[in-house]
């Protein structure tokens, strides 16, 4: 959508072109391929929004929720303590609630980094 559109989309109140907009928005600031990384209600409202298409055209090669626990790789078998799929070559675009848990889990995430850099998006006033 460009911002033509999205200007448009603004006015006419159009809440769903609105957001559509701000998610793409959103990925296409940050340059190169990218994570994106949603709580349990942007990921409801984000899977509404676009498709898994729309995304990958944005450079959004994973999406992730924040607050759930990484996917575990296999720890070279040795049985030690699962660690969390590094992703060196993504940046993180984090678009999520500013809410307590939000926090603790983007906290939990960034003392273990697993992207290349962490860009963080509100979606409601802080």
């Amino acid at each position: 959508m460009s911002s033509t559109e999205a200007q448009e989309a603004l006015g006419r109140m159009d809440l769903r072109k609105i957001m559509r907009a701000y998610v793409r928005q959103a990925a296409a600031d940050v340059p190169g391929y990218k994570a994106l990384l949603l709580d349990r209600e942007t990921v409801r409202v984000t899977s509404t929004l676009l498709g898994r298409g729309e995304l990958a055209d944005a450079g959004v090669l994973l999406v992730e929720r924040v607050d759930l626990p990484p996917a575990a790789a296999d720890s070279a078998g040795g049985g030690g303590p699962p660690r969390a799929v590094e992703h060196p070559e993504l940046r993180a675009v984090a678009l999520l609630r500013p809410t307590r848990e939000n926090v603790a889990a983007l906290k939990r995430e960034l003392r273990h980094p697993r992207f290349q850099s962490y860009h963080l998006c509100e979606s409601a006033v802080v």
